[in-house]
């Protein structure tokens, strides 16, 4: 959500230093328009040092864009909070706004719309993609998100539908993407080639450009499906397709038919939010009641359009 601001930064004749963590700098490695990464001292404590923080560190700059609950904290209302238990609609008319338009009008363009992610690759990278591509060119693929970092943000029938979307077409391969916690919902079937915790975070995200379709929720890996024409399939739970999707390409959204959805809020216990039990335990509403034709009818609209 950040690489937008760095075309225009650099349009305006700034050397760009970018401050963040070594996830961070991972995801923006050969970004063409940073200057120079600034790793962040992730043993800063939150709260009145963390503030005294960026004020130190902005006064030795000529321009200084803090992004710091920008989007998680002020978009999206944080467990815990007073801002939390504001009522739906006051959330929604405050809080339903693109997070890629917001970041780039905190950077001091509110009058650029419209912009996506940007994601660079070396030679290297892009070699080792082609050729995975190539060796399963006659294959259907699909790159499956698995899981995201809270309760709302795990498909809990993501396998049967796959099981069922391979029943009718032999050609497909599922790749699943993932952290290691995420292998323990991996996909225990033929055709299926199981990535969590093996490929690095760079692969996967270079794969979501080759593959035939990414499905996800609310993950990282989807938002860098959104800077390429991918098709893709996103579930949406605490977000809108204003906040999140609204400027990718080839995107279907679905969403459960459920009064709390989208709620705005970043969850971090089951008890916050509405569940089903389901064979898995208890599912956030939003993700149990999306139903599986529908997920696997938007599957299909991808799969004919392909072949």
């Amino acid at each position: 959500m950040v690489t937008p601001i760095f075309p225009i930064l650099k349009a305006d004749g700034y050397h760009i230093t970018m401050n963040t963590n070594s996830t961070g700098m991972t995801v923006l490695k050969h970004n063409p328009y940073i200057d120079e990464f600034l790793p962040h001292d992730e043993t800063i404590p939150e709260g009145y040092a963390l503030k005294k923080h960026w004020s130190e560190l902005g006064a030795k700059y000529d321009k200084f864009i803090n992004l710091t609950e920008s989007i998680e904290g002020s978009l999206l209302k944080i467990e815990g909070s007073l801002d939390f238990f504001l009522s739906k609609q006051y959330l929604h008319d405050t809080c339903n706004v693109n997070y890629y338009d917001r970041t780039i009008e905190l950077a001091g363009y509110p009058e650029v719309k419209g912009k996506n992610g940007e994601l660079y690759f070396s030679e290297e990278e892009e070699k080792i993609a082609k050729n995975f591509r190539k060796k399963h060119k006659d294959k259907f693929m699909v790159l499956w998100a698995l899981s995201g970092s809270a309760f709302h943000k795990t498909y809990p029938y993501a396998e049967y539908v796959a099981a069922a979307f391979r029943n009718k077409h032999k050609d497909v391969l599922f790749v699943n993407v993932g952290d290691d916690i995420s292998r323990i919902i991996e996909f225990n079937m033929p055709d299926t080639i199981k990535t969590c915790g093996k490929w690095s975070l760079r692969r996967s995200m270079l794969m979501a450009k080759y593959a035939d379709l990414v499905i996800g929720p609310e993950t990282g890996m989807m938002n860098v499906s959104g800077c390429y024409e991918t098709p893709k399939i996103l579930f949406l739970s605490h977000s809108s397709v204003e906040n999140l999707s609204k400027y990718w390409n080839n995107c279907q959204n679905l969403s459960a038919n459920v009064p709390c959805q989208p709620c705005h809020k970043l969850i971090y216990s089951l008890k916050a939010c509405p569940s089903d039990f389901n064979i898995f335990g208890d599912s956030p509403i939003c993700m149990s009641r999306l139903d599986a034709k529908t997920v696997l009818e938007a599957m299909e609209n991808v799969y004919k359009r392909r072949n």
